[in-house]
């Protein structure tokens, strides 16, 4: 793996680290979204809890309506973590929907009924 590569993971594990909750809070500034179920990596998942992040840089072709969208993509699938800490599991997808590719970057925590979405934005590199 080429070494921008490994560091951009590792920051993105960083702000996967500072996700929602403080103290077994959620973020005031989280939006959280029932979803009609989907199942990922085996799980049950009925809710999406978008953090503001992506709008900082990619609010101008990202939008919680896209998000869910791209969640919902990943339905019946099975991904590798990038990383685990404690009752995290953190992952990079990277999705296509119609001719464009985004990268979503998402959590599971352990026996949870939700996905956290931390960052999501277009991403013109091929894999």
């Amino acid at each position: 793996m080429p070494k921008y590569r490994k560091f951009c993971q590792k920051q993105l594990i960083a702000k996967f680290r500072n996700f929602c909750y403080s103290n077994g809070t959620m973020d005031s500034k989280q939006r959280i979204y029932k979803i009609e179920p989907i199942f990922v990596n085996g799980i049950k998942i009925v809710q999406v809890v978008i953090d503001p992040h992506y709008e900082e840089k990619h609010q101008d072709h990202m939008n919680d309506a896209l998000i869910l969208k791209l969640v919902k993509t990943l339905d019946g699938r099975y991904e590798l973590p990038e990383a685990k800490t404690g009752r995290y599991a953190y992952f990079a997808t990277l999705i296509e929907i119609g001719q464009k590719q985004y990268r979503l970057i998402w959590l599971l925590e352990d026996h949870a009924i939700y996905i956290g979405v931390v960052n999501a934005y277009r991403d013109g590199r091929r894999s």
